[in-house]
């Protein structure tokens, strides 16, 4: 009886031997797998980490961008502000320099009535030289008739005379 109980108990030791081997054959195989997962784990984290530096770098790029951005956009500000204001500056001149040209305008259209007047001043002055130089031929002209009647009156007075003493 005593064989029997030490016979049931190696078998039972033997099975138990046998689950243990079994325990120990799947825990090596999770142990084994639970190291690639810690490797695959590692070899993200690194990626990860790989990749946060990237991204940081790139932040950094970007925010060097957007402050140059943002100086040149001041910059084009500032640029635009005294654009504006030589424009005005301009439009002010335009309107100013308008004004003067309808003032000159105004003074041309005064000064071309004047020259028109003059113009008939002119002509009508060289109407009346015309027609004082027609005068003075005239009077010329009266004046040799004068004169021959003068010498005639003259002469007939001479004949009377002589006629007279005779």
């Amino acid at each position: 009886g005593e064989q029997n109980q030490l016979q049931r108990e190696a078998q039972e030791l033997k099975a138990a031997n046998e689950l243990c081997e079994q325990a120990r054959s799947v825990t090596e195989l999770e142990v084994v797998h639970l190291q690639q997962r810690v490797s695959e784990l590692t070899e993200q984290r690194t990626q990860l980490l790989s990749d946060c530096k990237l991204q940081q770098q790139e932040t950094s790029s970007l925010q060097e961008t957007l402050f140059e951005s943002n100086t040149t956009l001041s910059k084009l500000r500032l640029e635009d502000e005294a654009l504006n204001r030589e424009h005005a500056a301009c439009r002010e001149k335009k309107d100013e320099i308008e004004q003067k040209h309808a003032h000159l305008e105004n003074e041309l259209q005064g000064l071309q009535v004047e020259h028109n007047a003059c113009q008939r001043a002119l002509s009508d002055s060289e109407a009346s030289h015309a027609k004082m130089d027609e005068l003075e031929a005239f009077v010329s002209q009266l004046k040799g008739t004068q004169e021959k009647l003068e010498c005639e009156g003259k002469e007939l007075k001479a004949a009377r005379d002589k006629c007279e003493l005779a």
